[in-house]
């Protein structure tokens, strides 16, 4: 667990109460607005978002579908092993095993379960086009524009409260034209969400390479992260999708900015979670 920097971005369903459990549902085909409509610097070239959604002054979020395979009830969840040795991170990381399993479900089918996570970090462009959406001044998708950093947890959950409202408003077959028995809406992933897809998920088909430190990186390190060497990024914030991305399809969650998490920080007590909770976790930048 590192502390620092910026944002990824969850689909998860509302909490709302329902008599059947259709409520876990698949994302709709009118969900997808098309790869084509994403800003240039929201896609890089040759990659295919499994979604890409509207965004204000006409641009789009990248998401990709990150499976979690279960047994085909609606109650069962499948545990993974997080974290690293302590040796690493003494006083904040240790292996744990969590359950995991996601909101989403293919036509209702309890074993074909997923979650969504943005493909790419937040854009300090996108941020600006959020805060405004109805003055879209200075907005140009063609320039570059860095992932946002130096940002609470507070500016973390605001953007996506802020962007679950203007999909309502303004989009609303998004979230509430699939999802069955309820609307959808965003919020930050959990660390357990976030490790799983940053790992390659379902995408890593050995164990062991699932466990590791890094996911596999068949092109070597750099290929993929950014890091503080004059030969990378030299402690400057990037761009965001300009390295490979991971094998779930995500860019740049090693190195760059860090993404802000869901839950709050807990000391490692000896191979368990502290009672007490403290600041926020963010992971890695």
């Amino acid at each position: 667990m590192r502390r620092k920097l910026w944002i990824g971005l969850l689909l998860v369903l509302l909490a709302a109460c329902s008599e059947q459990s259709e409520e876990i549902a698949a994302v709709s085909p009118s969900a997808d607005v098309g790869s084509a409509d994403i800003a240039p610097l929201q896609l890089q070239e040759g990659h295919q978002a499994d979604y890409s959604w509207p965004f204000p002054c006409n641009g789009a979020i990248a998401f990709q579908r990150v499976d979690t395979p279960t047994e085909a009830n609606w109650l069962t969840d499948t545990q993974h092993r997080f974290g690293a040795p302590g040796a690493y991170y003494p006083g904040s990381d240790f292996i744990r095993h969590e359950p995991l399993v996601g909101s989403l479900s293919d036509d209702g089918v309890p074993d074909q379960r997923y979650f969504l996570i943005g493909a790419y970090e937040i854009t300090e462009m996108q941020q600006k086009a959020l805060r405004a959406p109805g003055n879209c001044s200075g907005i140009d998708w063609s320039a570059p524009s860095p992932a946002v950093s130096n940002a609470s947890w507070f500016d973390a959950v605001d953007f996506t409260r802020a962007y679950t409202e203007w999909l309502g408003r303004e989009h609303p077959d998004v979230l509430a034209g699939g999802f069955g028995a309820g609307p959808a809406f965003i919020r930050l992933p959990t660390e357990a969400e976030w490790e799983y897809a940053a790992r390659g998920g379902s995408d890593v088909k050995v164990v062991e390479e699932l466990q590791a430190r890094l996911f596999p990186m068949p092109d070597g390190f750099d290929a993929y992260v950014w890091h503080a060497d004059q030969q990378s990024c030299n402690g400057v914030v990037r761009m965001p999708g300009l390295k490979k991305p991971n094998p779930a399809g995500l860019y740049d969650v090693l190195g760059n900015v860090s993404e802000i998490v869901f839950e709050p920080f807990r000391l490692n007590a000896g191979g368990r979670l502290h009672g007490q909770a403290g600041g926020f976790i963010t992971r890695g930048g």
